[in-house]
């Protein structure tokens, strides 16, 4: 039987076609404003869409309801983050570039995901 979060993930990834869909069917430039609110938006509802969508729910599912807005968090992080990049990226601040903050606050950003889950997963594992 198809669970409940495979069901609402592939909504999501209905939904991000469509919008591709609609983008390309006014055939954007690849490199303006509009293709690049659409990519966020799509790839937001891809990665993020379902977690979102089930943790506002209270869904406790496969995933615990806090697992799930950390990703969304992270979801988050990652592409307004790429978008920054997208934008701004050969910006200098001072002696660096906008691309090397961008990009060392895309490893923080992960590492510190990896070890709240891992810690949280411990957790969980002591409790039972």
């Amino acid at each position: 039987m198809v669970s409940r979060d495979t069901r609402v993930h592939l909504v999501a990834i209905a939904l991000a076609i469509a919008i591709f869909a609609v983008v390309s069917r006014f055939d954007f430039a690849t490199d303006g404003p509009e293709y690049l609110v659409a990519f966020l938006v799509s790839y937001g509802i891809i990665f993020g869409g379902a977690h979102l969508y089930l943790a506002a729910r209270g869904d406790d599912g496969m995933v615990p309801t806090a697992s799930r807005w950390r990703y969304v968090a992270v979801v988050a992080v990652f592409l307004l983050v790429g978008a920054l990049l997208w934008v701004a990226g050969d910006a200098a601040l001072g002696p660096v570039t906008v691309r090397q903050v961008g990009l060392a606050v895309l490893a923080l950003t992960a590492l510190v995901y990896l070890a709240v889950e891992s810690v949280s997963g411990y957790q969980a594992t002591q409790l039972e």
